[in-house]
């Protein structure tokens, strides 16, 4: 990182901006071609790179121009813990969309392209974006005037705990709206400092969870007022904080569904997890977009790059 100037950390959940691109744009016209003497558009799924190269200039050029951008990149692996821990975790989601545009090999191609282009993807397996989001925010926002996700997903509300954390989510026609402490009631309805509790109380449709019910919310409240200052509601979206209240509800109020309200947060909270594999958090580089989409795709970019472009083509060309 650079002294005397202002480093932002940018944390983006490759999977969560991937499916919003997809939907945004899940095919890219990129040329013509002719067929029987007719010339037609050639198309690719290519609209989840197209959406997110193009997100991340815009971020250089024009959200944060003048700051030192540094890049983390976070992606689901194959296989996910909690999906086999708890069955119901987002098993109500439709993947034929995904399926049907070539999402993964989309993602899979976007991974590869960052990684040549010196960004750190971090992929562990058994674990999802969030969780090495929640980690890398755990290790670095330290080091960093400001933190950054890049990311559509209530889950990520519980970190903005300071006016140095926030979430850029992008919006229709390709903008972008930053939620912060500043605005997060106003954006949200809810209390910047009761996110995560508020998810343990109510439903959480996004990841098929069914909250304890409004009726524990007032007695869970008062106990933790009565726990003293470390319980108090600017501690209650603090994971361990939290934690604490609901073991000693256990033990305090009658009746109170302990078994279910651990089940919950074991779902709801990211799991840390100590990321140890040499990889480097990298300052942004403009990549521009066009030019993995332009007919002449062996003009420019790395041997890598060239080879990936030709065999994804080639792979995918209807």
């Amino acid at each position: 990182m650079e002294k005397d100037a202002i480093n932002a950390l940018h944390i983006v959940d490759v999977n969560n901006l991937s499916y919003r691109g997809l939907y945004n744009r899940a095919e890219y016209t990129y040329g013509v071609s002719i067929h029987k003497g007719i010339y037609q558009s050639d198309k690719l799924p290519m609209g989840v790179v197209y959406y997110i190269f193009n997100h991340l200039n815009r971020i250089d050029e024009q959200v944060f121009a003048g700051v030192n951008n540094y890049y983390a990149f976070c992606a689901d692996s194959r296989n996910i813990i909690k999906k086999e821990l708890f069955p119901e975790y987002k098993a109500q989601r439709n993947y034929d969309q995904a399926k049907k545009y070539h999402l993964y090999e989309q993602m899979e191609f976007l991974k590869q392209l960052l990684r040549d282009n010196g960004f750190p993807v971090f992929e562990i397996n058994g674990y999802e974006a969030d969780d090495l989001s929640y980690s890398l925010w755990c290790d670095y926002r330290d080091y960093y005037d400001f933190v950054f996700f890049h990311v559509n997903d209530s889950d990520y509300h519980f970190m903005i705990d300071s006016d140095k954390v926030g979430i850029i989510k992008p919006v229709n026609g390709g903008l972008c709206k930053l939620i912060n402490k500043e605005n997060f009631e106003a954006e949200t309805g809810l209390a910047f400092n009761l996110a995560l509790f508020q998810k343990l109380i109510n439903s959480d449709t996004s990841d098929n969870v069914r909250g304890i019910g409004m009726k524990w919310s007032a007695k869970l409240l008062q106990l933790a007022k009565e726990m003293g200052s470390g319980y108090a509601n600017n501690q209650l979206n603090n994971p361990r904080a939290l934690r604490n209240l609901v073991i000693e509800a256990g033990k305090q109020i009658s009746g109170f569904p302990l078994e279910q309200a651990n089940r919950i947060l074991d779902i709801l909270i990211p799991t840390y997890v100590r990321i140890e594999d040499g990889k480097e958090i990298a300052k942004g580089r403009l990549i521009q977009p066009y030019k993995y989409f332009d007919r002449d795709i062996l003009r420019s970019g790395s041997e890598l790059e060239k080879q990936s472009l030709k065999s994804y083509i080639e792979n995918f060309r209807e």
